[in-house]
Formats: C-alpha cells, sequence, structure tokens
C-alpha cells in the first residue's frame, strides 16, 4: 500500500490582529484520504478537517482558520493497488490569506509528491 502525502502553503504571516478565513475543500481520491491543517509541513498536529474512501464521492468540509503564521494543508492519500488518483480544489474566503502559490484558490493535483 503506498501512501502520498503532499504538504501545501497554506496561509502567510498575517500583521497586526488575529485574522480568520474559511477554508472550503472539495477533494476525493482513489482509494482513500485525510486532509490536516497543521503548523508544520512534516508532521500533523490536529485531527483531520475532511477523509473520504470512495472515489465515487466528491467529499466536502468548510472549516475556521485562525492564525497569525503560516499553516500547511496536508494530503494523506492511500492507493490500495491499481491506478490511484486525487482530484480537488481548495478556497480561502479571506483575500489576506494566501496559498503559495499567491492565490486563494488551489486545484489539486500539481503537487510534490512524498511517497511513504
Amino acid at each position: 500500500m503506498k501512501k502520498l502525502t503532499s504538504a501545501l502553503i497554506l496561509a502567510g504571516s498575517i500583521s497586526g490582529a488575529q485574522a480568520s478565513t474559511l477554508l472550503t475543500s472539495v477533494f476525493t481520491a482513489d482509494n482513500a484520504f485525510e486532509a490536516y491543517v497543521s503548523s508544520s509541513a512534516t508532521s500533523i498536529s490536529s485531527p483531520a478537517i475532511l477523509s473520504g474512501n470512495d472515489w465515487g464521492i466528491t467529499y466536502s468540509s468548510v472549516d475556521n482558520l485562525s492564525t497569525t503564521s503560516v499553516s500547511y494543508l496536508i494530503l494523506k492519500v492511500t492507493n490500495q493497488g491499481g491506478p490511484g488518483a486525487a482530484l480537488g480544489t481548495f478556497t480561502l474566503s479571506n483575500n489576506d490569506y494566501l496559498f503559495g502559490n499567491g492565490a486563494n484558490t488551489r486545484g489539486c493535483c500539481r503537487f510534490t509528491w512524498v511517497t511513504k
């Protein structure tokens, strides 16, 4: 079983008062996945914000994020054999929060994957 993991820079530093944004996640994967928001690009520090185990279903969530530091969106995708895939979109509601690509929307799957 292969686990593919990707870390995306979710939010840049925000000066002044603590701000918040809504993270809207729409995602699916073959065969299973878990999505996390973490303070580290290499470890998970919170419960999953979204998970699923059926490629035929699109899973979604809306999560309130409040931070003044960089956060990471970590996707753990498990392929249980045969072809595998992951597909999704992530959107931040507050333009003070941006993904590493400089936009508040990030599509999947042009990530740097790490096989574990």
